[in-house]
């Protein structure tokens, strides 16, 4: 069985303007993408939203709604950094 990665983001919206940031990874370099992480094992996808938001913008944030839960399958390998 292929590892399965989970994912939690965050949109950061404050007068009418969404938060994105840059991504440095090799293979999106540059692209800008919502605050994103993988979620850690002892985390819940809130508080791993929390922290997430927290490391890659430097904004305590509190989450007060649940956009959605989404499944997907992505085509590249999952190894790559």
């Amino acid at each position: 069985m292929d590892p399965v990665t989970i994912v939690s983001g965050v949109v950061l919206e404050k007068e009418d303007k969404i938060l994105l940031v840059q991504e440095k990874k090799k293979h999106c370099y540059g692209q800008w993408n919502l605050p994103t992480g993988k979620l850690d094992f002892d985390q819940n996808i809130i508080s791993n939203s929390v922290k997430e938001a927290k490391e890659e913008t430097g904004y305590d944030v509190e989450i007060i709604d649940l956009i959605g839960v989404y499944n997907y399958v992505s085509p590249r390998p999952q190894n790559i950094t």
